[in-house]
């Protein structure tokens, strides 16, 4: 089960946040997982309030209620863009249903549009059933059975690290759609999500709710028994970014481990070959791989975070353990190229002593038959 979360940020109230025709679908944004111009899956609801005239309105009622002005960061915060989890059944009246018990709890949560997307997702490079797996958004890690598994987890998210060519649909690793992508060997994660525009301005109080730390989680418990969801993470201190700004370093990371990835493997690779051109593993080859670890351990600890050269180094000794069994094969290979070889020896060890003795039982009959030859010689001189 998918875990329930609400990440909202403010929006400029002239732009609406996100466009109409995003939400809507009039064209596909370069990030979409589902490229087809026919797809059905999404939902979209606008209730036909404008965003800059209703702030207008809050304007007035905040004079008229509270003798002041609307204060400016409340004007630069009015309109707010939220990405709310969903599961597949959920639909629009599930939204409003959570925004209905906000406003109950809260006041405000003025809703202006909805949507609701199947589009959107990343393609999974795993030894794992993308079934088994579930995505911890407010982390950015994988679970499998509550399980930490994101290092055994790549994620190729469109248009940040993995791209769609229109010309010949296809999806690329590169922007230069140079190295083609083997979809057939990964597996599709749809995020199932909601975009909401709203306020949380009350305009019977003509001011917005103050929602500090304890009305925060309270509002994602909210979220979570509206929607039947499981309780996303509890709020914590340490989490002082927003969503987008995780997300953000989250991928600018996950492009600092494809990097990596790429400069081991590469690595790995030519060691392979080297191994594969000579047919077996010696001790320098081994010294040159373990080297090799060594000097890019070093520079990883320098460049990168202890999260990311967790992964570096998991990552090699997975290739270590690949090579480890590579090099059994060689030495097995070997030893039973050894084994037949002494056994050919023996073969002709065996056959040289049965050469030999019958050499020897052919001597040992050679006076015998001097023998005969020289009696036949006198019986002719006899008798003629």
């Amino acid at each position: 089960m998918a875990k329930s979360s609400m990440n909202s940020q403010s929006a400029p109230t002239t732009s609406g946040g996100h466009t109409e025709a995003e939400m809507m679908r009039e064209f596909l944004p370069e990030y979409l997982l589902e490229r087809d111009k026919n797809f059905s899956g999404n939902m979209y609801k606008d209730y036909g309030l404008k965003p800059q005239e209703y702030l207008e309105k809050a304007k007035v009622a905040a004079k008229e209620k509270t003798g002041r002005k609307m204060q400016t960061k409340a004007i630069e915060n009015f309109l707010q863009d939220s990405v709310i989890n969903l599961e597949k059944h959920h639909t629009i009246k599930d939204i409003e249903n959570l925004f209905s018990n906000l406003n109950k709890r809260f006041g405000g949560f003025k809703v202006f549009k909805i949507a609701i997307h199947h589009d959107e997702g990343v393609f999974l490079d795993t030894k794992h059933n993308v079934k088994d797996l579930e995505y911890d958004s407010e982390n950015l890690k994988w679970y499998k059975d509550e399980e930490d598994v994101t290092l055994e987890v790549t994620d190729y998210a469109p248009n940040r690290n993995i791209f769609y060519n229109e010309i010949d649909n296809h999806w690329y690793f590169d922007k230069a759609f140079l190295h083609r992508a083997d979809i057939s060997k990964l597996q599709k994660h749809i995020n199932y999500h909601a975009h909401v525009q709203y306020t949380k301005f009350n305009m019977e109080f003509g001011k917005n709710p103050r929602l500090r730390k304890a009305e925060m989680s309270e509002l994602q418990t909210i979220v979570a028994d509206s929607l039947k969801m499981e309780r996303g993470e509890v709020w914590s201190k340490r989490r002082r970014q927003t969503h987008w700004q995780r997300k953000e370093a989250h991928d600018q990371q996950r492009e600092i481990i494809a990097k990596l990835k790429d400069e081991l493997n590469t690595k790995l690779t030519a060691m392979q070959e080297k191994l594969d051109k000579k047919g077996k593993v010696s001790k320098t080859d081994i010294s040159e791989l373990k080297e090799m670890h060594r000097q890019e351990m070093i520079k990883s600890k320098e460049i990168y975070t202890p999260e990311q050269y967790q992964s570096l180094n998991a990552l090699y000794k997975q290739a270590v353990e690949d090579n480890k069994a590579k090099a059994f094969d060689l030495v097995k290979f070997e030893y039973e190229v050894e084994q037949l070889k002494h056994e050919n020896s023996m073969l002709e060890e065996d056959l040289e002593e049965s050469l030999g003795e019958a050499y020897l039982v052919e001597e040992s009959w050679n006076p015998d038959i001097e023998g005969v030859k020289t009696s036949e010689v006198l019986y002719k001189d006899l008798y003629g």
